[in-house]
């Protein structure tokens, strides 16, 4: 059977809209990442790759990257040009707005999967966004300007993510106080040094988080017609990660001798009623529990990477998974670095490799405008039983 291992992982800092990347176009953030997730590639002979990457080959296979806010053609092909891949190097882009970057990743670990036997594949695969250079869409009927698309056919049944929030957190009753206790929580843990991080056009981290002080907290929750504390802000940024259907150690630059791979076990999409994006992981539900089964762990053991768009989905999505809100991004999740929507999936999963231990097993997870919803289940190779 083959073996889909993430053997690198890669991704910018994550700057909120009209920040610190500003001024680069979503390829070149795109570029950033994936030149410097090559060379964290070991044994690219391996794979038909030569340096400097000049030429085609069958066992690099594609690169596959998400972006939404892109505004249509190609991206990914203009990702690929721009970090100096093959010319001849397949190029695909999906959007599928917040899952786009997982579900980039997904489709490479399917793909891998479906390849033969015993011969080496490498897909690399992630997103890419610049909120801040986003084009500005016209509607041709109504000449109107638009910066979110539509997610349904039905203008009257087309919430956006915003109003979708403030509807969920009514209805289920959630108080300010516990979506302020998540935030103080997150802000609070303890981020651990984030490897895949690598400089790009001179920024070298995420921002750091506001420090949540009374004055801080009582201007915010005067804002209307929501806390902006408790959304990510829309941002720039690009992650990705090589796939690869053969095992590596990963020489790491902090003198430890190796990081293991991160295992591929499951991907899963859903869809469910688009008028609440927000409780779109529910329809994964049954995935995670036959995962449960089939790879014998307790969804409650496993660490999450999930997607804080807004506090009260993540409230409601731990809640409905039964998932043990202490494990659910014990390092911090995007609500305070932002939100780089075609990337987002893919930094969830960069996440992970950077701080799943060995055995641990992860979920990164992801719901989407429109009622869509991601999860990459992944474990850490450990050392002991994967032949390293």
């Amino acid at each position: 059977m083959t073996r889909v291992l993430i053997i690198s992982a890669k991704r910018t800092p994550i700057s909120p809209k009209h920040g610190a990347l500003k001024a680069a176009p979503f390829f070149d953030l795109a570029a950033c990442a994936i030149k410097a997730l090559l060379p964290a590639c070991p044994n690219l002979e391996a794979y038909g790759v030569r340096q400097p990457l000049t030429s085609q080959t069958k066992a690099l296979q594609a690169l596959i990257a998400g972006n939404a806010l892109g505004a249509g053609g190609n991206p990914a092909r203009l990702m690929a040009l721009a970090a100096g891949l093959p010319a001849g190097l397949p190029a695909m882009t999906i959007d599928t707005q917040c899952c786009s970057g997982l579900d980039a990743i997904g489709l490479a670990f399917e793909r891998l999967m479906a390849s033969p036997l015993n011969q080496p594949r490498l897909i690399l695969a992630g997103g890419a966004e610049s909120a801040s250079l986003s084009p500005i869409r016209i509607d041709r009927l109504t000449q109107q300007a638009y910066e979110e698309a539509p997610f349904t056919p039905w203008p009257d049944r087309n919430p956006s993510m915003l109003d979708a929030a403030i509807d969920l957190e009514r209805s289920r009753g959630l108080s300010h106080k516990d979506m302020l206790d998540w935030l103080d929580n997150s802000l609070q843990r303890v981020r651990q040094p984030s490897r895949s991080i690598t400089p790009c056009l001179g920024v070298e981290e995420d921002r750091q988080p506001p420090t949540l002080s009374p004055a801080l907290i009582r201007r915010a929750a005067g804002r209307r017609p929501y806390n902006p504390l408790l959304m990510a802000p829309l941002a720039d940024g690009a992650a990705f990660v090589a796939l690869s259907t053969q095992a590596h150690s990963i020489p790491l630059d902090d003198g430890e001798p190796f990081c293991l791979p991160l295992e591929v076990l499951s991907f899963g999409q859903a869809g469910s009623d688009p008028a609440l994006p927000g409780l779109s992981c529910q329809a994964l539900a049954a995935w995670l529990g036959e995962c449960e089964q089939r790879f014998e762990f307790d969804r409650k053991k496993m660490v999450v990477s999930l997607m804080e768009s807004f506090v009260a989905q993540v409230l409601a999505n731990v809640q409905d998974l039964g998932l043990d809100p202490q494990r659910v991004n014990p390092w911090g999740g995007l609500l305070t670095r932002g939100h780089p929507v075609g990337a987002s999936g893919a930094v969830l999963v960069c996440d992970l490799f950077d701080h799943l231990g060995p055995g641990e097993i992860g979920l990164a997870l992801i719901p989407a405008a429109g009622g869509l919803a991601s999860g990459l289940l992944v474990r850490r190779l450990n050392a002991k039983t994967s032949g390293f």
